[in-house]
């Protein structure tokens, strides 16, 4: 009896022994597990990373952590973990099969938040679609457009396709056209322009503008005026630009020819040519 009763007690002890440890390496890897989160948050916070990813970065870092600290019990307590490792790995391929889609938006959403080719508040035009980039998100990106219509594209549409950003740079550059008629004097034309761009308020003086006949056309000798403006003034400084012009041209008595057809009338036939 005194045997079967110290066999007990050894038992007892072990077991007591053994839960002791495991609530001691949960407690332990609880506590290094809020603090790892503590420091990944402060660390992400002085990043560049957008604040999109600081949820799912956080949310990553405590799952994995959380799995780790499952595994290192289930070896104290003498449980087979390759089971556990096995459900896991064949849960997470089933998932990946299930939403093969979402995960190509996910992964484009990861590329263009950590990559930036643009940012919220960019003008963009992708796919045929322009808009302004109002939110960001991990699987779809939403843009609204000019005439205010909310469009959700897919990340991996964003990802993959030509995109053009055009506030991109602080800087773009007015590419304008005018056609004055091939009796008006250049040098007086090309300082016309010139006037109306320093005029400006909305036009920059650096980069200086480029000015110059660039073809002559069927009715009108073609001027190009390339002038530059910040972003963000690109339509109100080109309307402005033309409207001024087309001022200055008519206080200057600069003609703006439009295109005329010529008919000849032979009065013996009847014929027109």
């Amino acid at each position: 009896m005194d045997r079967v009763r110290a066999m007990e007690d050894l038992l007892d002890n072990n077991w007591l022994g053994l839960l002791m440890e495991i609530i001691a390496v949960l407690i332990i890897g609880l506590v290094l597990i809020k603090i790892l989160l503590v420091v990944t948050r402060r660390m992400l916070t002085r990043s560049v990373i957008d604040s999109v990813l600081y949820t799912f970065i956080l949310n990553c870092v405590k799952v994995a952590c959380l799995i780790v600290l499952v595994i290192t019990v289930l070896s104290i307590a003498g449980i087979p973990t390759s089971t556990f490792i096995t459900v896991l790995a064949a849960a997470g391929a089933a998932v990946a099969l299930a939403v093969q889609g979402s995960l190509s938006n996910f992964a484009g959403g990861l590329l263009i938040l950590f990559s930036k080719p643009f940012v919220r508040g960019d003008l963009i035009e992708s796919g045929g679609i322009t808009g302004k980039v109002q939110e960001i998100n991990l699987l779809y990106s939403k843009l609204i457009t000019y005439d205010n219509k909310i469009i959700c594209m897919p990340n991996s549409t964003l990802a993959n396709n030509t995109l053009i950003n055009y506030f991109g740079a602080d800087l773009r550059r007015i590419d304008a056209k005018v056609g004055v008629s091939y009796e008006a004097d250049v040098e007086k034309v090309k300082s016309v322009i010139m006037q109306v761009a320093r005029e400006s308020e909305l036009l920059l003086e650096e980069p200086k503008p480029l000015i110059g006949v660039s073809e002559f056309g069927d009715s009108a000798v073609i001027f190009d005026a390339y002038v530059w403006c910040r972003s963000d003034d690109y339509f109100s400084a080109r309307y402005s630009l033309y409207e001024n012009l087309k001022k200055a041209f008519d206080r200057e008595g600069i003609e703006i020819p439009y295109p005329q057809v010529v008919l000849h009338t032979d009065g013996n036939s009847g014929t027109q040519e």
